[in-house]
C-alpha cells in the first residue's frame, strides 16, 4: 500500500469515527468512576445519567461527568502477520480495522499500542495519544516485512503481560489457524478486557462450482493438495470441515475468557464495529 493510500484510509477511518463510533466507543470501554474528575462535551451514545445539568443550563448545550477511571485507556492492537493472515483480504481488512480502532482511541484521548507477530514477535509499537500515532500504526502494519510465515499466539500474548500491567483494552486480531494458545490467551483474558478478532475470507470457507480441479497450498506451511471443486461431494466436505474448524476455533476462544468477533473480508467494517460495539453495550446493560 502506497503512502497516499495509507493517508487516504487514515482519513476515512477518521471521519468513520467522528460519525458513526465514537460514542458507541465511549459507551462500551469507559466506565463510571467514583472520583469526579471534569467535564466534557455530550457525545452520542453517553449515558443520560452522566449529564450535568447545571454546566449543561450554564452553557447552553450538554455536558457530561468525567471520572478518573475514563482517563489514560490503553488500547492494544495484537495484529497477526503470519502467511495465513496475509491470504486474500485478510491484511487489508486488519489494516482498515485497526485504523478505526486507534482513531476511536485517540478521540477519546486514550492510548493505542501494537504487537505484530508471526512466529515470534516482529514490532511492537509502545502505546501513545495523539493522531501521529495511528499513522504510525498503520504504517508498519502494511509496510513491515514479515519474518515468519508461521503463526505463534503465545509470544505476543506473554509480551502484552510484560509490559501493562495496567488493566487495557486488547483486540488480538488474527485467523487463529494455530494451536496450544489456550493458557496465554487465559491469563490475557483475566487481566484485560480480551476482544478476538476472527479474519475471514470466504475462500476458505467454500469452494466455487465452476472451479473444477483447483491447487490450493498451504500458506503456512507451502503444502499443495489437489481438490475436485466440480464434485459435488468434494465441495460438501471441504465446507463441513471449515464449518467444523470454525466452530472449534470458537468454541475454544470462548472457553479461554475471550469475547469473539467475527469480521468477514470485503465487508463493511464499520458497520460491522458498530454493531459489535452495541450488541456488547446492550449485553452489559
Amino acid at each position: 500500500m502506497t503512502d497516499a493510500h495509507l493517508h487516504d484510509l487514515d482519513i476515512r477511518c477518521r471521519h468513520a469515527v467522528e460519525e458513526m463510533l465514537a460514542g458507541e466507543y465511549l459507551s462500551v470501554f469507559k466506565g463510571r468512576g467514583i472520583e469526579f474528575e471534569d467535564v466534557r462535551p455530550y457525545e452520542p451514545g453517553d449515558e443520560v445519567r452522566s449529564i450535568d445539568w447545571n454546566v449543561t443550563a450554564r452553557a447552553g448545550k450538554p455536558f457530561v461527568k468525567r471520572f478518573i477511571e475514563e482517563r489514560d485507556l490503553t488500547v492494544y492492537l495484537l495484529i497477526d502477520i503470519s502467511a495465513s493472515s496475509r491470504f486474500g483480504d485478510k491484511l487489508a481488512a486488519a489494516t482498515e480495522l485497526a485504523g478505526l480502532l486507534a482513531h476511536a482511541a485517540i478521540r477519546n484521548h486514550d492510548r493505542a499500542g501494537l504487537i505484530l507477530f508471526a512466529e515470534e514477535v516482529e514490532s511492537h509499537l509502545p502505546p501513545a495519544k495523539g493522531l501521529n500515532q495511528v499513522s504510525r500504526i498503520l504504517d508498519l502494519i502494511q509496510n513491515h516485512p514479515p519474518a515468519g510465515r508461521g503463526t505463534e499466539l503465545r509470544e505476543p500474548l506473554d509480551l502484552l503481560m510484560h509490559v501493562t500491567r495496567r488493566r487495557s483494552v486488547v483486540f488480538l486480531i488474527s485467523d487463529f489457524q494455530c494451536l496450544g494458545y489456550d493458557d496465554a490467551l487465559e491469563n490475557a483474558a483475566v487481566s484485560h478486557d480480551l476482544i478476538a478478532v476472527r479474519l475471514q475470507d470466504p475462500r476458505e470457507s467454500g469452494l466455487p462450482e465452476e472451479g473444477g480441479l483447483c491447487r490450493v497450498r498451504d500458506n503456512e506451511s507451502g503444502r499443495f493438495t489437489w481438490l475436485d471443486a466440480g464434485d459435488a461431494r468434494s465441495r460438501r466436505a471441504f465446507a463441513a470441515r471449515a464449518a467444523e474448524q470454525d466452530a472449534n476455533v470458537r468454541e475454544r476462544l470462548q472457553a479461554c475468557g475471550a469475547e469473539v468477533f467475527d469480521v468477514r473480508c470485503g465487508e463493511d467494517y464499520v458497520a460491522d464495529l458498530r454493531a459489535f460495539f452495541q450488541a456488547r453495550l446492550q449485553h452489559r446493560r
